[in-house]
């Protein structure tokens, strides 16, 4: 610290890692968004090539549901990095510090337990179809490793987030009560 005095209402500037993890999400919520206006703008194109020209588009269905597996699963850990997953604190507030970080902790590492299940399971419905060249029974016969790779790598971001927050929310803590003001 250079001598200034430290509040402890406001927030240290936050760590590379964490800047790095903010720029991270935001690419991945800028993607998404993109992805999502490329969906509208392809159901538009279905729409006016079959009603106004009437002829098939055999893509956009397939395409754009593989583009709602992006969306999801890759957007899922972004969701969990701004705080957007459903949350149930009717019962924590009511709690005292301890029990509340007890729970908090709890429930964070089952969360991160979870996550690294569903890694887990990502990684074999993968390699499988990697391995196997199963395909989409389409007419576009697409390799399923490539949707499947979004549900993948949804599944480590989504652990990756989950590890960071909790190794950040550690060290939030330390800091704090290193330093002599407050803990969790």
């Amino acid at each position: 610290m250079s001598g200034e005095a430290h509040d402890f209402g406001t927030a240290p500037p936050p760590s590379r890692p964490a800047r790095l993890m903010a720029l991270f999400m935001s690419a991945i919520i800028v993607s998404a968004g993109l992805v999502a206006v490329f969906i509208g703008l392809a159901v538009c194109y279905e729409i006016f090539v079959r009603s106004v020209l009437g002829r098939p588009v055999i893509w956009v269905e397939e395409i754009t549901t593989y583009l709602v597996g992006y969306i999801t699963f890759v957007g899922m850990g972004a969701a969990l990095y701004e705080g957007s997953h459903v949350g149930i604190e009717f019962l924590t507030h009511r709690l005292n510090r301890p029990v509340r970080t007890a729970v908090w902790t709890i429930a964070n590492l089952l969360m991160l337990a979870l996550a690294g299940l569903i890694v887990d399971m990502s990684w074999t419905y993968w390699s499988d179809a990697w391995n196997s060249g199963e395909r989409s029974t389409s007419l576009l016969s697409v390799p399923l490793w490539i949707p499947y790779l979004c549900f993948l790598v949804g599944s480590v971001i989504l652990f990756l987030v989950q590890l960071f927050l909790i190794v950040s929310a550690i060290g939030s803590r330390r800091m704090r009560t290193s330093s002599g003001g407050p803990g969790l």
